[in-house]
């Protein structure tokens, strides 16, 4: 995403592949996580997610990669099938 806006209005369902922010973003939306999704935040850029995290069963995976800073505040509705959400 180049604009602060990217991700536009509503839910956002990310159903496997990369993100990648080249700008500082802050969202609230509800963000639902099917299959493996890779978040790459550009170097001195932070993206704030305030909104809910679902993930839709397992084998679903939420890696952050990037030399950028991720924050994360919302309440994560993970399944009960293993997850994984690594930082790098």
């Amino acid at each position: 995403m180049t604009n602060p806006y990217g991700l536009g209005y509503g839910p956002v369902d990310l159903n496997g592949g990369v993100l990648t922010t080249t700008v500082d973003i802050q969202t609230g939306q509800t963000i639902n996580v099917s299959g493996d999704i890779r978040l790459d935040v550009a170097e001195q850029t932070t993206t704030i997610l305030t909104g809910e995290i679902q993930t839709g069963g397992s084998g679903s995976c939420f890696n952050k990669t990037g030399a950028g800073t991720l924050v994360m505040t919302g309440i994560e509705s993970l399944s009960t099938e293993p997850v994984c959400r690594r930082a790098g």
